[in-house]
């Protein structure tokens, strides 16, 4: 908030683990340029063009990547899995 002023709300798109699946597939087969290339890649195309996370979302899943083991692309995806399982149990 500032000034008194809210900021506008973010509304996301819903996704399927299809979409994800069907999603990275892609990104592991035609992406390249690295991990660094793809992070703003992702930022873009997830929040931006299609929407499915927030920016906060899309930040608390590149940290959690960043602190696990692997490959950027495969550890992101898992979070977005296990938060998207997570969700729909509630």
């Amino acid at each position: 908030m500032v000034d008194g002023l809210q900021s506008p709300a973010v509304f996301t798109q819903p996704y399927s683990f299809r979409n994800l699946l069907v999603y990275f597939l892609r990104l592991g087969t035609i992406g390249f340029g690295g991990p660094i290339a793809l992070v703003g890649y992702m930022e873009r195309d997830l929040v931006e063009e299609r929407r499915w996370l927030t920016k906060e979302e899309y930040l608390r899943g590149l940290a959690l990547a960043q602190l696990a083991p692997g490959d950027y692309r495969c550890t992101n995806s898992t979070y977005r899995n296990c938060n998207t399982a997570s969700s729909s149990m509630v």
